[in-house]
Formats: structure tokens, sequence, C-alpha cells
């Protein structure tokens, strides 16, 4: 599906979230990456959180089989592919940068098989294919 124009790029449709519609914890943006950069990227994602203080939000995913790079206010990391369904509980307020790549790109920034990083992260300055200070 192409993302719609009328939004610049942006993409709505939630897929991997299993969101429960009365959830109002967080929203999510998806985008697209530019045509020099898919076939590398399959697209971004940017979601912002507010929790009530002392209470979590249990965010359940369904993850794509490919490996992730996420960017939060208090870590970079670098995710393998999680086999079936993930939960993260968001608590307080934040923010996150998520960009899913395509399938074999995560072996090249690895540069490794990526059955190593199997339901597993890395900080991003283990990743010999990324500039992990830089990013």
């Amino acid at each position: 599906m192409k993302p719609d124009s009328s939004r610049a790029g942006r993409d709505p449709i939630e897929r991997a979230h299993l969101k429960d519609p009365r959830d109002a914890s967080h929203v999510m943006h998806r985008y697209a990456p530019g045509e020099d950069l898919t076939s590398l990227l399959r697209r971004f994602w940017v979601p912002v959180w507010s929790v009530p203080p002392h209470q979590a939000a249990p965010q359940k995913v369904l993850q794509y089989p490919v490996c992730l790079v996420v960017i939060s206010h208090d870590y970079a990391r670098f995710y393998g592919v999680t086999a079936g369904a993930s939960t993260v509980d968001l608590s307080g307020s934040g923010w996150a940068f998520g960009t899913m790549l395509q399938p074999a790109a995560g072996r090249m920034l690895w540069q490794r098989p990526v059955s190593e990083l199997t339901d597993r992260h890395v900080t991003i300055d283990d990743v010999p294919g990324l500039a992990g200070a830089e990013v």
C-alpha cells in the first residue's frame, strides 16, 4: 500500500501493534522511507507516550521477521528478529524513533548471521555496520 500523499509520506496503518482501541497511552506515527532507501528500509515509526504516574501500559507487538534500529530518549539499540509476539511496558512519558529494516539489511549491518540476535538486542555501538556514536 502506498502512503497517503496528503499526509506527507505518513503511513497510518497499524500493522504490527496489537493495540486495544481504548488504550490512549500512546500514538504511533509511521513513515515510508524515501525511494533511495527502500532497498534497505521498510519504514520508520515514532511512538510518543504518556502514562500516568505509577502505571504501566503494556504494548503487544507481533514482530515482522526483520531487524530493527530503535533510538529513544535513553537508549539506542539494534534488535534481532523476535520470535512471535513481544510485550513492551510503557511508563512515564517518552518517545522513540524506530527503523524497520528490509530482510537482508540486518545481516549487512551486523556483518554476521542475524540468528545470533534472535530474541535479543545489542547497543548500536556493538553493530559493525553502524556508526553508533555518530547516530
